[in-house]
């Protein structure tokens, strides 16, 4: 009878003891936020596409090259709506200018979209230069509305890109 109580013993020390991990196992950590959850609060949906507000001042190119690391473009801007849309973005993030995702292509002789969106509405502040020197697209803040400006492409500015849905 001792060693059945004493066997009855053992067994419930042992059920009420956490099993400690082996030696080759890591303690467990908690998951990483996911990535995911993160864009979706950052982009911001709108008619098909999403669009991310880049406060960090780049040249047009870094600004290209930022937005293609995280599967977009520099933003392209097809209906008065999207413009409408962008202009909210810099509204809300206090941008006094950004780059868009278009440039003047001497080749073609005419302003391009980089993302091949073909370059049909405009809302240029003042007539382009188109001189070579000021060949990149930016939007900027001009007697309290926000409207395009040709620039030099090596300036620094914050950006807006997009990407589909």
């Amino acid at each position: 009878m001792k060693i059945l109580a004493v066997a009855a013993l053992l067994c419930a020390l042992m059920a009420l003891t956490p099993a400690a991990p082996a030696a080759e196992e890591e303690p467990e950590e908690a998951p990483a936020e996911d990535l995911m959850e993160v864009e979706k609060r950052t982009w911001r949906y709108y008619s098909g596409r999403y669009f991310l507000y880049v406060p960090k001042e780049m040249s047009w190119q870094e600004a290209d090259n930022n937005c293609r690391r995280m599967g977009g473009l520099l933003a392209s801007v097809d209906t008065y709506n999207e413009y409408q849309h962008i202009r909210s973005l810099m509204s809300n993030s206090g941008a006094g200018s950004v780059w868009l995702g278009s440039f003047y292509s001497f080749d073609a002789g005419r302003w391009v979209w980089s993302d091949g969106t073909p370059f049909k509405r405009q809302h240029w502040c003042s007539q382009p230069y188109n001189t070579g020197t000021q060949r990149c697209l930016l939007m900027n803040y001009i007697y309290n509305k926000k409207c395009w400006n040709d620039e030099r492409c090596e300036h620094r500015f914050p950006s807006i890109c997009a990407r589909k849905a």
